[in-house]
């Protein structure tokens, strides 16, 4: 069974200058309803449009707004990470609320996508993520790898169905413990040794990326979330089918 510690939701709308001063204040209104604060950022005028300039946090979720676009980074509760569906639940409520109130400051929506991490952890403790990803590997790729060991590992390919972009990404991950001699604690650099340290957990990460791009046709920012939201439940379901990973990752 996978666990799932964060959830990125991001949009895109048409540019607008000097951001911080168009929708600060109001933005400000918001963020406050949400217990959160907010920071302006120092940022060149020749910086990417995509470049953050507005940072707002609260307990729940960060927000970062440029320009063009802005990213919502929701932090999943501990008591639910094990549990899709009330995942699900609990980032459909929070943006229902909080698109709607993004709503209100009139940008000119594009598209919304949702991306959500699924790590799968390895049955066993201490195994490099690396080597669990090798009958991954050896199960998606035609490519010819004998008895090598594996150095690196990431796959990623996606489908356009309808008005929406559904994409994959399966890579290997470790936790590690990191271990460092409090006597160097002092200095201004420190080089940690990936080799030494201990895997707390290590497994197969999903990433599943649904958006709206395609779509011709939008009827809300928070409408079309919901769609979205409903896709991404319907694809996790049958995600070891759909990945040809059956046997290998489980969402039972």
């Amino acid at each position: 069974m996978p666990h799932i510690d964060q959830v990125h939701i991001a949009s895109e709308f048409d540019p607008i200058d000097d951001i911080a001063i168009s929708i600060g204040s109001a933005l400000k209104t918001i963020i406050s309803k949400y217990g959160g604060r907010l920071q302006l950022l120092n940022v060149p005028a020749a910086a990417p449009p995509d470049a953050p300039r507005i940072i707002a946090t609260t307990q729940n979720f960060v927000l970062n707004i440029a320009p063009v676009r802005y990213d919502v980074h929701i932090t999943v509760p501990t008591q639910i990470s094990t549990d899709f569906y009330k995942v699900m639940d609990f980032i459909t409520n929070l943006f229902t609320k909080l698109g709607g109130d993004l709503a209100q400051l009139k940008l000119s929506y594009q598209w919304v996508g949702l991306v959500i991490n699924l790590e799968y952890p390895g049955a066993a403790a201490g195994i490099p993520g690396i080597q669990l990803s090798e009958p991954v590997f050896d199960r998606l790729l035609s490519v010819s790898r004998g008895t090598r060991k594996l150095a690196a590992f990431q796959t990623q390919f996606g489908f356009e169905e309808g008005s929406l972009n559904k994409i994959f990404t399966v890579s290997a991950y470790d936790s590690m413990k990191i271990k460092i001699d409090p006597a160097k604690m002092q200095q201004k650099m420190l080089r940690v040794d990936r080799e030494t340290a201990d895997i707390v957990e290590s497994g197969i990460s999903v990433s599943l990326d649904v958006n709206n791009k395609p779509a011709k046709n939008r009827a809300g920012l928070v409408h079309d979330f919901h769609l979205i939201a409903q896709a991404s439940r319907q694809l996790y379901a049958l995600l070891p089918d759909t990945l040809n990973l059956k046997g290998i990752i489980s969402n039972e």
